[in-house]
């Protein structure tokens, strides 16, 4: 099999969209594109441990997603050294006086933002 291959058998094409905004509240979804992205139910427990701080300039989360959490979405996936997954971030302030937006990977559309293809890669060490 050439090195580009995909193998299918452990591929998903679906992405895990988690997005929070300055009081804590979780939108969580996951789909292929904002299509069939399908958001999830709140959780009744807290998974990821949010720390929301807020100061004189704005906010800041800290957060962590537990690898059995992402194994219930995608069983197949395993972390390892060397493992590569793709991802973006964003910070969103489209409905604020000032808007603006930023992303860690370049957004190549506009603002869309659930362009698979704009996602940077992301290696575990």
């Amino acid at each position: 099999m050439p090195a580009a291959a995909i193998d299918t058998a452990l591929w998903d094409p679906r992405y895990l969209n988690v997005e929070f905004n300055p009081n804590g509240l979780l939108f969580l979804g996951i789909g292929t594109g904002i299509p069939d992205l399908v958001r999830l139910m709140p959780l009744e427990n807290d998974p990821f441990g949010r720390k929301i701080t807020r100061n004189g300039n704005g906010w800041t989360i800290t957060y962590q997603i537990p690898h059995a959490f992402i194994r219930r979405l995608f069983p197949r996936y395993t972390a390892h050294s060397e493992k590569k997954i793709y991802g973006n971030f964003y910070k969103c302030g489209d409905k604020t006086v000032h808007p603006h937006y930023l992303a860690w990977s370049p957004v190549t559309e506009g603002k869309t933002f659930h362009r698979p293809a704009d996602f940077g890669e992301l290696k575990f060490e």
